[in-house]
């Protein structure tokens, strides 16, 4: 898909400005070509009789007419700073994209593709899918993840076959920075679950939560009501932490299908509800989330690192305080690894940037 090098750009309707993110770029060049296209036709019938022409979508810094049904995908930047489109009942509302998973851009870390879009970019796609019940599956990723896919080649599959995987650790983050993704965001749990819920309540899309204890939901449930009063909950359900039996998980899926859900908040915790999101996938017709960690922190059951603590990395440090026993040997681990393999990756692909030709 094109990646835009502005972050924003203004387009002028009618002679009034809006202002519109890089993705809605996007969306409008290539996802809704055909509305454009629509009227294009009906006003170039109408104009046949009285000799006139049809506005076209120009672009002023390259002074190029773009035929929305023919916009070229080999584009690896587009400098726009204001595009002309032509008045219409039809370019007034602008629908939220379906973006096939091959076109969103990603990016390989210690062996594993993350999504490289900003945040709001992949809140978007995600939203434009749940819109539509596709069954998607998206990974929320730290450094835990990842390694977890370098240490297993069952996990990697998973992981390469999800539609989107997060960069939610600040490690995954300036790694991708320093591998060349200078936009890259992070796109973080909480900050998904947070968003996810202000897009559905004024989309009137459904949520399920699906995972960790009644208690925990039930705390999450009294803070929804004043956060999201007017979003749509489709259901809240624990899982037992045991193995589930055939026909429990097949009740399960029952619900969760019969709810209308368009999005599914798995908590079960890393690699299990990756896993699990794999393994049914193909029988919710929803957008399936895995939340790990972030439904009791929501629920105020854990605490949140405060901003400047995420934004300097040490989110693990402050929930490693929280709970030493149960995170000391896993951080012990995997910290180091994923920091030898990403200075490993860092060598690599600067030694062979001196050595091309």
């Amino acid at each position: 898909m094109p990646y835009f090098s502005k972050t924003a750009v203004r387009v002028l309707h009618s002679g009034q400005p809006k202002r519109y993110s890089q993705n809605d770029v996007q969306s409008m060049l290539l996802n809704t070509s055909m509305l454009l296209a629509i009227k294009t036709q009906s006003r170039s019938r109408s104009n046949s009789n009285t000799g006139t022409h049809s506005p076209k979508v120009v672009c002023p810094l390259s002074t190029a007419s773009i035929n929305p049904l023919k916009v070229p995908r080999t584009i690896s930047t587009l400098d726009v700073t204001t595009l002309h489109i032509p008045s219409s009942p039809i370019t007034d509302f602008l629908p939220t994209p379906i973006v096939a998973k091959e076109t969103i851009p990603v990016h390989k870390v210690i062996g594993s593709s993350v999504t490289a879009l900003p945040f709001d970019a992949q809140m978007k796609v995600i939203v434009g899918w749940a819109a539509q019940r596709l069954n998607k599956m998206v990974c929320v990723a730290n450094a835990h993840m990842l390694m977890e896919a370098h240490w297993n080649p069952e996990f990697a599959d998973v992981l390469e076959n999800a539609d989107i995987v997060t960069s939610d650790g600040m490690p995954i983050v300036w790694m991708m920075k320093l591998l060349g993704v200078r936009s890259q965001e992070r796109v973080a749990g909480m900050d998904i679950l947070m968003e996810l819920c202000r897009l559905s309540m004024q989309q009137n899309l459904k949520v399920y939560f699906l995972g960790c204890q009644q208690s925990v939901l039930d705390q999450m449930k009294a803070r929804l009501e004043i956060d999201f009063p007017k979003l749509a909950v489709a259901g809240m359900e624990p899982l037992p932490f045991r193995p589930m039996t055939t026909d429990e998980e097949d009740d399960v899926l029952g619900r969760i299908q019969a709810s209308g859900a368009n999005l599914v908040f798995v908590s079960l915790g890393c690699p299990k509800q990756e896993k699990w999101m794999a393994q049914h996938r193909s029988r919710v017709n929803a957008v399936m989330i895995g939340l790990g960690g972030a439904f009791p922190v929501y629920g105020g059951i854990k605490k949140w690192a405060p901003r400047w603590v995420r934004d300097a990395g040490l989110e693990w440090a402050y929930r490693l305080m929280q709970e030493p026993r149960r995170l000391a040997k896993r951080y012990g681990k995997t910290n180091q690894a994923f920091l030898w393999l990403s200075l490993k990756q860092l060598f690599q692909v600067g030694f062979q940037k001196v050595l091309k030709p």
